[in-house]
């Protein structure tokens, strides 16, 4: 079967217009996260070099502000970092950014946060949650473990899964 090329261009931009479409339908209904970190140098571990320390913070806010995506529209989740501990144990090998190694033994990714998801000016949900992930390095990874600080996102993510999306959903339903 030959396919001219002209039907393979009009294939592709109506698949560019139907995904496009949906993509700016996502972003219509999305929900607001903010993000503070409260007096991180005092972080039991969010990297030792300015360098370091500026660029995890950076992961770490990008990652939790892409959250609204999964809150609906009329949401917002304030979330005060705490405390973080990241995963593995940074070694100061040359100039920064240093190495982090990972042994999977007592150097598990914690954090603590202090949260409110809001709908308007109604609280649905707060607290305060201490997160861990023990097992980190012998569960299945199922991303892409080269990204930046994957195992500390991937537990962030598990905890807005539970105490959140949840809470969230039951929120919109009751409008």
């Amino acid at each position: 079967m030959v396919v001219r090329s002209h039907t393979v261009r009009r294939l592709c931009a109506g698949l560019l217009l139907v995904l496009t479409g949906w993509g700016s339908a996502g972003l219509a209904q999305a929900g607001e996260v903010v993000v503070s970190f409260q007096e991180p140098l005092r972080y039991a571990d969010i990297g030792f070099g300015a360098v370091t320390r500026e660029r995890n913070l950076k992961t770490l806010q990008d990652h939790m502000a892409a959250w609204g995506a999964r809150l609906p529209a009329a949401q917002r989740l304030e979330i005060e970092v705490l405390d973080v501990d990241l995963a593995g144990i940074e070694q100061p090998v040359g100039r920064e950014p240093f190495v982090r190694v990972l042994n999977g033994k007592v150097d598990s990714p914690r954090a603590t946060l202090r949260w409110t998801l809001r709908q308007g000016a109604s609280v649905l949900a707060s607290g305060r949650d201490e997160l861990g992930d023990l097992g980190y390095a012998h569960r299945l990874a199922l991303g892409d473990r080269l990204q930046p600080l994957y195992y500390d996102r991937r537990m962030l993510d598990e905890w807005l899964q539970s105490r959140v999306v949840e809470r969230s959903a039951a929120g919109a339903a009751a409008r």
